[in-house]
């Protein structure tokens, strides 16, 4: 019975990590999409754990504001020396014999032990100012975290689509190579009977040399971009990325321009940074002029008092007091003047930055909406283009075999097939790219779109 149960968790334990290796392994092989690369990435992002800590920060901060407007108690045991004054008669020197007082002082120790609870009932507004501007600045921190995430990853999808886009113009060149090696094999198989000349050769061989240089630089341009990315997602080794095979046929996004323009003014998170971090400069006013007003606090105290430190603690030596406490200020060198000139000042600066700053938003917008038709206009001619040239070429090829076209010819019509697909290529990733960041001008949620899919 007992070796039943040992064989059997020990199946168990096999089964247990088998799946588990083979879950793992089914985890790593898994090539990165594009919501995947974002939803790393935010996670992974160092920027993104800092804003998450500064936001603690700061909510720890207004719990502490918050935490002023208890009472606060404490206990004070203190040794104290007190002089009192009497008075008495004496004469002058003057020959009158008028009385006159005289001061005298006489001291004596006195002991005292209590418990003291204090509350505050009016601070000149620092506490409630205090709390609203924490918040505020929660708020604001909030608002940079999420201006912040909207870069990020931004960065992380143009950086994507560059990275396709060189995959693919990669993938285009090695066919380039290919197909030039065919023809330069031919061209020397043609040379031998004669029927291409050495100058043909010669021209076949630069050309696939050529080709292969290209090749060469968009391979190495596409693990730069991977390199970027593997640092973008915070990584030890370069990701496995998935590029789409196909270019899908994109459809334009039909943007009202003034609807747009309306859109980023309300969402776009650095509009709402600047506008939160205006908000603050009242609060923070109000704490700062807080020391200049008066304060009202309520204080009770306990305990014991006593002359004699042998009867500190007698029965009959206990005392209790109430008082109400009132600040007033008389004079502060004028501060308070100089004070909320500053703050006017501030809050005059704050308003002209968020005014530069809609603009600069709105002729950015403005620039990627034109940009984002145009460029989707380009990609239909570069679509047609690049039918055309694959056309053209296959009939070439055709009428070359057959003796109707030269060798001339064919490379012409190569090449005019290969920078039509290279410029399809670019345009397509231009495109996407540009819609993106007419995405982000508006203030729309890139997390939320691109990881949807």
């Amino acid at each position: 019975m007992h070796m039943r149960w040992a064989a059997r968790n020990r199946l168990t334990f096999s089964l247990t990590v088998m799946v588990s290796l083979l879950i793992s392994f089914v985890g790593r092989a898994r090539p990165l999409q594009l919501s995947d690369i974002v939803r790393l990435g935010v996670d992974r992002s160092p920027l993104m754990k800092k804003d998450n800590a500064d936001l603690a920060n700061l909510r720890e901060q207004t719990s502490q504001y918050k935490a002023e407007i208890f009472p606060t108690l404490y206990a004070d045991v203190s040794d104290q020396y007190q002089t009192f004054p009497t008075f008495g008669l004496s004469n002058t020197s003057s020959g009158n014999n008028n009385n006159s007082a005289l001061a005298i002082l006489f001291g004596k120790e006195l002991y005292k032990s209590y418990v003291e609870a204090s509350q505050p009932l009016y601070v000149g507004g620092l506490i409630s100012s205090g709390i609203e501007l924490r918040e505020q600045m929660e708020q604001a921190q909030h608002l940079q975290h999420d201006s912040n995430r909207q870069n990020l990853v931004l960065s992380l999808i143009t950086t994507y689509y560059n990275y396709a886009q060189q995959a693919h113009l990669a993938h285009a060149a090695a066919k380039n190579v290919e197909l030039l090696t065919e023809y330069d094999q031919v061209i020397k198989k043609y040379r031998r009977i004669g029927r291409a000349r050495k100058i043909d050769e010669m021209q076949a061989d630069v050309n696939l040399l050529s080709a292969q240089a290209d090749q060469n630089n968009a391979e190495s341009q596409r693990k730069q971009l991977l390199e970027q990315l593997r640092q973008l997602l915070a990584l030890e080794q370069p990701p496995d990325v998935a590029v789409p095979t196909k270019l899908a046929e994109s459809k334009v996004a039909v943007l009202n321009t003034k609807d747009a323009v309306d859109e980023a003014l309300q969402n776009n998170p650095d509009i709402l940074v600047l506008e939160k971090q205006q908000a603050e400069i009242d609060n923070q006013k109000a704490v700062d002029l807080s020391q200049d007003l008066p304060s009202l606090y309520l204080t009770a105290q306990y305990g014991y008092e006593t002359g004699d430190a042998s009867l500190w603690y007698g029965p009959n030596y206990n005392y209790e007091q109430a008082m109400l406490e009132l600040k007033i200020p008389l004079f502060s060198g004028l501060s308070s003047i100089y004070k909320r000139r500053s703050y006017a000042a501030q809050n005059e600066s704050a308003e002209r930055n968020i005014e530069n700053t809609k603009l600069q938003v709105e002729a950015s917008l403005r620039q990627q909406l034109t940009e984002l038709k145009a460029s989707y206009d380009r990609l239909q001619i570069a679509r047609q283009a690049d039918i055309m040239a694959r056309e053209a070429l296959n009939r070439g090829m055709n009428e070359y075999r057959r003796g109707l076209a030269s060798t001339q010819d064919v490379l012409d019509l190569q090449t005019t097939r290969y920078n039509a697909e290279k410029l399809l290529i670019s345009t397509h990733f231009d495109y996407l790219n540009t819609f993106a960041t007419a995405q982000k001008l508006m203030g729309v949620d890139l997390e939320d779109t691109y990881t949807k899919n």
